[in-house]
C-alpha cells in the first residue's frame, strides 16, 4: 500500500518569489527569514553576468511539515514593501532522465 502524502514527512522544496528588489540578499538572510525548520539548502538565483538577484530562490526544508508552515506564514508576506510569493515546488518528469520543476 502506497503511503499518503500526509503520512510522509520527507524533504520538500519551496519557491520564493518577489526578491528582485533585494539586491544584496544572501542565503543567510533567507535562512533568517524562514526560521520554520531545518533547511537542507538554498538555491538563490543570480544573473551570471551581473551577479544581481533574479528575484527568486528555492529553499529545501528537511521535513515537508516545516515547508508547509513556511508557505502558510510567508506566502503574501510584505517584506520591505514587496509581497512574497511562497509556494510548493513540484518535481515532474518528462521522462525518467530529465526531471523539471513546476510551480
Amino acid at each position: 500500500m502506497k503511503p499518503l502524502e500526509s503520512d510522509v514527512d520527507g524533504a520538500m522544496r519551496i519557491f520564493v518569489g518577489g526578491l528582485e528588489h533585494l539586491a544584496d540578499i544572501s542565503e543567510n538572510d533567507l535562512r533568517a527569514m524562514f526560521p520554520f525548520g531545518d533547511i537542507d539548502y538554498i538555491d538563490l538565483h543570480k544573473d551570471e553576468n551581473t551577479g544581481k538577484i533574479k528575484g527568486y530562490a528555492f529553499i529545501q526544508f528537511r521535513k515537508a511539515s516545516q515547508a508547509r508552515v513556511a508557505i502558510k506564514e510567508m506566502n503574501g508576506f510584505n517584506y520591505s514593501g514587496k509581497i512574497l510569493k511562497v509556494i510548493k515546488l513540484y518535481l515532474i518528469y518528462l521522462n525518467k532522465y530529465k526531471p523539471i520543476f513546476k510551480l
